[in-house]
């Protein structure tokens, strides 16, 4: 599993989108989950992605297949702009100077971030959610292949009876930097 948080940042756009390309094949070609914050992805970024999970405060307000988060949003009564980048308008829905909102739905779309929660706890695609996940004791396997690779991880920090610069704690790694 790898997380990265901004990892686009800075980037041109050709380079994100060769960047999150790059995820989507080492999801595919090594059994990976990868899970990536990402600001203003394009639509080429968000097509790399199966899931999409939208935050609104903390609140959860949609987590499920990031090919039907738009249509998600606009059952609920939320205008996506033609041509529009689909990630920004996942996050506009919940801002109420940037959403679009289909006509006769002005008083019936969530405005808080609890009624987004609500909504999308009913939904369908929470329910299919909840039903294709794993639960946490049929992980065993992974827990004790994880506990394993930490146990190996501890014992190769030492090469031919001396630590390694390459496998040592923090505080050494900041000693050693500061010496050099």
């Amino acid at each position: 599993m790898q997380f990265w948080d901004q990892p686009t940042r800075g980037l041109d756009s050709k380079t994100a989108l060769g960047f999150a390309e790059m995820l989507r094949a080492e999801a595919d070609q090594n059994g990976r989950t990868i899970v990536a914050t990402m600001y203003q992805a394009g639509n080429g970024i968000y097509n790399q992605f199966d899931k999409v999970l939208v935050l609104a405060d903390g609140c959860v307000i949609y987590y499920g297949p990031a090919n039907t988060a738009q249509r998600y949003f606009e059952t609920l009564g939320f205008v996506c702009p033609k041509g529009a980048n689909v990630a920004d308008f996942l996050t506009s829905v919940t801002v109420s100077t940037e959403r679009a909102i289909a006509p006769g739905f002005e008083r019936k779309v969530p405005n808080t971030p609890q009624e987004f929660e609500r909504a999308y706890q009913g939904s369908s695609v929470c329910r299919y959610m909840r039903e294709t996940e794993q639960p946490a004791e049929t992980l065993a396997a992974e827990v004790d292949s994880l506990q394993a690779a930490v146990q190996r991880e501890k014992k190769e920090r030492r090469v031919n009876g001396k630590r390694s610069v390459y496998t040592v704690g923090l505080r050494d790694q900041i000693v050693n930097c500061t010496i050099r």
